[in-house]
């Protein structure tokens, strides 16, 4: 008999809230998760041999919360788009790497998102560094801060001001 087949909805519904309520525009789980080999819910997903998500301790609200990963684990496409608040660490990351390490890779900006990709023969042997594309990163990197920036603007509370208490006489 033939198991059933496992269903993207069941899969999203039995995640943490965190991860159930975030829209795929701002993060493709869908990719993912099949990426992933489609496990069929959370537990599934957290007793693989790589788990689909990390916990992640939030000092500023002292709770933990699960993230996943950026980047998909078989293609290589980013998860998030380029506006994402957190995408300038990935692609931070990738700048720390020292070249030589990271000499057969290339990032490359498609549509809304960024991609890894492995360097044709062509590329390889092209010495020096492709100017072009660490602009493109750098500017990445501006875009998602200013995304960060912008949320975490909207995060603060707005002070009232206040009239000081009067004192009795």
């Amino acid at each position: 008999m033939n198991k059933p087949k496992p269903k993207y909805k069941q899969f999203k519904k039995s995640l943490p809230s965190n991860l159930a309520n975030t829209p795929e525009r701002k993060y493709n789980m869908k990719r993912n998760w099949k990426e992933s080999g489609k496990p069929k819910d959370f537990n599934d997903a957290m007793k693989r041999e790589e788990p689909m998500f990390e916990k992640v301790y939030h000092p500023e609200e002292g709770k933990s919360y699960y993230h996943a990963g950026s980047v998909g684990p078989k293609s290589g496409k980013f998860l998030k788009p380029k506006r994402h608040v957190s995408t300038y660490k990935e692609l931070e990351g990738f700048k720390s790497v020292p070249k030589e390490e990271r000499a057969g890779t290339k990032l490359v900006s498609r549509g809304r998102k960024w991609q890894y990709k492995e360097k044709t023969a062509r590329e390889m042997n092209r010495p020096g560094v492709d100017k072009r594309s660490e602009k493109r990163i750098d500017r990445g990197i501006a875009m998602s801060k200013k995304a960060e920036a912008k949320q975490q603007a909207k995060q603060k509370p707005k002070l009232k001001a206040s009239n000081p208490p009067k004192r009795k006489k």
